[in-house]
């Protein structure tokens, strides 16, 4: 007989900040999430399937696909279009009501690499994957995800349909979003995240005790993806200054925030770009082992991956133009970086200091049964 479960996902709360959470503070079987490298796109289906990049097949929100690509069709237009890049003003409104209601969701990649990329059609909402994961099992459990607009109280729309859930389905999946945004526009040391803390942390009391109150031999899983660092810097990485021109040397490039891809179609250009980023001391070259203990080893999600030291943001990266006051994404082995997994019920967790994302996938089997 399959027993209950409560199963709480909440977006990037830190190991570090428990103690500001009273009731989260009472659970004693606890450890650290060790997240995976990179973004919450990747951690999801590492912790929900148990696959890393390599074995789910993408890395990114975007991915190097240049014979592929949507947007392959208008190289030539948004060649023409990098005139636009020395008016931030109106090559956001062209991006934004131009091309987005064309449906070519653009970020800010520079017109000239537009067309070597494809976004991902792969999200948490929906359970839209390529693999099956705990939410496409046979396994009972009812997911309640956020339904209500970006600023509307999304965490509380999913608390409340939580708590009218409870009584009549003994399987539940809830995912609470919101403090990833907050963190990222405050900060860590604001007001509005750590009311925000607050907040969940009574809520959470509430749900826990109505789940444990209807089922006494239940499950209570609490765990987060990722933590989260202050964003103390900015690095303006001049690739094109270095390298030269992209569609002159043959090469591609992607810049999330915290993290660099590169793509060579010519051995010489590839090493002039190592030799390059070797040298830079914000971040570092992920060396080979560090690919195949990550689980990004295919050369489709880069030939190159360089990644930011701790605190560090790319100042501009294609996602945006401006810094956050807090980020993830840095190397999963610092401590600001480590999520939470909090656990109440008849098993038990392994008596280790951390688990990784995909041992907390295992946990999570183990629970479903």
């Amino acid at each position: 007989m399959r027993q209950p479960a409560l199963l709480i996902f909440i977006d990037s709360l830190p190991y570090g900040f428990l103690e500001q959470m009273p009731f989260l503070s009472e659970f004693h079987r606890r450890c650290k999430l060790r997240p995976g490298l990179g973004y919450s796109i990747n951690v999801y289906p590492m912790i929900l399937g148990g696959y890393t990049p390599d074995e789910i097949g993408y890395y990114g929100l975007w991915r190097y696909d240049p014979t592929s690509s949507p947007l392959k069709s208008y190289r030539f237009v948004f060649t023409a279009l990098r005139l636009l890049r020395h008016s931030y003003l109106i090559d956001r409104t062209f991006r934004r009501f131009i091309l987005a209601r064309r449906g070519l969701y653009t970020e800010y990649i520079p017109y000239d690499l537009l067309a070597d990329f494809r976004r991902e059609p792969y999200t948490l909402y929906g359970n839209r994957f390529p693999r099956p994961t705990i939410l496409s099992e046979p396994n009972g459990l009812k997911s309640i995800m956020p339904t209500a607009p970006v600023g509307t109280g999304r965490d509380h729309d999913v608390l409340k349909r939580t708590l009218a859930a409870i009584d009549t389905c003994s399987r539940l999946f809830i995912f609470l979003p919101e403090l990833d945004g907050i963190a990222h526009r405050h900060g860590l040391d604001s007001e509005a995240y750590l009311t925000k803390l607050r907040e969940l942390d009574t809520w959470l009391r509430e749900i826990v005790g109505r789940f444990e109150a209807r089922y006494s031999r239940g499950h209570v899983l609490i765990f987060s993806d990722h933590g989260m660092a202050p964003v103390t810097g900015a690095v303006e990485l001049k690739l094109r200054e270095n390298l030269g021109s992209p569609r002159e040397k043959r090469y591609s490039y992607f810049l999330d925030s915290t993290m660099l891809r590169l793509w060579c179609l010519h051995q010489d250009v590839l090493r002039e770009a190592y030799s390059f980023l070797s040298a830079q001391k914000q971040g570092h070259v992920l060396s080979e082992k560090g690919r195949q203990r990550f689980g990004v080893t295919n050369r489709q999600w880069g030939d190159v991956i360089y990644l930011l030291n701790e605190g560090l943001m790319f100042l501009p990266s294609f996602f945006g133009r401006g810094l956050a006051k807090a980020m993830h994404g840095y190397d999963p082995n610092l401590a600001s970086q480590k999520g939470i997994i909090l656990y109440k019920g008849p098993s038990a967790l392994p008596s280790r200091d951390e688990l990784s994302a995909i041992e907390l996938h295992h946990v999570i089997k183990e629970i479903l049964g």
